[in-house]
């Protein structure tokens, strides 16, 4: 009787991986052999260690510790226990999904890494205008996040004393392009608001006063406004576990924004009017036409995007709100400390990189040295007709 193959192909993914059960242990390990007849022949030799009832010295340190639990203890130990709680939980359940809850966290490399990047380049998206699906490419950075919590937890599971794989990151990490800011210009903001849904006026016009981030903005509560002390307290990024504490001052027009908003919701400030009737997946509810309900994460962006493509700013983020609020807050001001303290930064150099990002100022500096320079402009002319002849 033919014996049974030890090996297994996943369709559609290169590689192979030994498939069999000993003695009531499972062996589901990634092989590093690229044909069948190499795989098999690897494999025989992992089953005939078992059968000798032997294990490597990376099995006695934890080389069964797999990805899934990997990710859970780091989930428990600190994931949980972030700002950034929700993305850590995502990338996670990518990483499951793609590169399998039970494989060893030890026998992962750069190649299964390589082959990971790749498959996560394309995704498929409905296009707006056909209703027809397409394959669209996924960002470089949303990738780079996904391997980044790898890493984070590979470096983790390090001392946790287990087995961990050697990856060449340099290999596997994506190329990012600069993140080029943009500042509104008081013409570009008022067209802006010319396009832009009248029901999401109030949350822009917080983002360009305050200058917080998103998840500050659409998250902020009621509770987290002090009338009577005249300060709004947020919770922002920061390396300490669950953030940090910043408290901004209630200035008069955002006092006066904010008291406009009041009677909408009762938790959240800042909310939105429903187009249409439709079924909220993420509070498992059906959202009324014509009823008011608090920003979501992502529910803006068709909007957003829509809005920024009218006005000519294809490439304008939320984010770069803040950098308008940062910029202007430093024009009015000219105290870099200032808006250090009213973005939350702990490092004044990354207060700087906002700042220095106006062009019209630089150019308008460079405007005013040039009037105090020599005036060289006849020897200059002079210069061209040579050229030219």
């Amino acid at each position: 009787m033919r014996r049974k193959s030890l090996v297994k192909q996943r369709p559609g993914r290169d590689g192979w991986y030994c498939n069999f059960q000993f003695r009531g242990r499972r062996f589901r390990d990634r092989l590093g052999a690229d044909t069948r007849e190499a795989a098999e022949a690897e494999a025989a030799a992992v089953f005939a260690a078992a059968q000798a009832g032997r294990e490597s010295a990376a099995d006695a340190t934890g080389a069964r510790f797999t990805l899934g639990e990997a990710l859970g203890r780091y989930w428990e130990t600190r994931g949980a226990h972030v700002r950034s709680a929700g993305d850590i939980k995502r990338h996670s359940q990518t990483l499951i999904r793609e590169l399998g809850n039970e494989t060893p966290l030890a026998r992962l490399g750069t190649r299964d890494l390589e082959d990971y990047v790749a498959r996560r380049r394309v995704r498929r998206a409905r296009n707006q205008q056909t209703g027809r699906m397409e394959l669209r490419d996924r960002a470089n950075a949303s990738i780079n996040r996904e391997i980044g919590l790898l890493r984070s937890v590979i470096i983790a599971a390090r001392h946790w004393r287990v087995a961990v794989p050697e990856i060449d990151w340099r290999r596997v990490m994506l190329p990012e392009p600069d993140k080029a800011q943009t500042i509104l210009s008081p013409e570009k903001e008022a067209a802006l608001f010319e396009v832009l849904r009248p029901d999401y006026w109030p949350l822009i016009e917080f983002s360009l006063i305050a200058g917080v981030r998103l998840e500050n903005a659409i998250g902020l509560r009621w509770d987290q406004i002090d009338w009577q002390g005249r300060t709004l307290t947020f919770r922002v990024k920061s390396r300490r576990p669950g953030g940090k504490l910043l408290v901004l001052p209630l200035t008069d027009a955002l006092a006066q924004l904010l008291a406009r908003e009041q009677g909408r919701d009762r938790e959240f400030v800042f909310t939105y009017v429903c187009r249409r009737n439709r079924h909220d997946p993420h509070h498992r509810v059906m959202q009324a036409k014509g009823a008011r309900y608090p920003f979501s994460h992502d529910g803006w962006r068709k909007d957003w995007m829509a809005a920024r493509d009218a006005i000519g700013l294809p490439a304008l983020r939320f984010h770069d709100l803040r950098h308008t609020a940062a910029t202007r807050t430093l024009a009015a001001c000219g105290n870099l400390n200032v808006v250090k303290e009213m973005l939350g930064h702990a490092d004044i150099a990354t207060t700087a990189r906002y700042a220095n990002s106006d062009t019209a100022q630089v150019r308008a500096a460079m405007e005013a040295a040039s009037l105090m320079a020599p005036k060289v402009a006849p020897r200059l002319v002079s210069g061209a007709k040579t050229l030219d002849n």
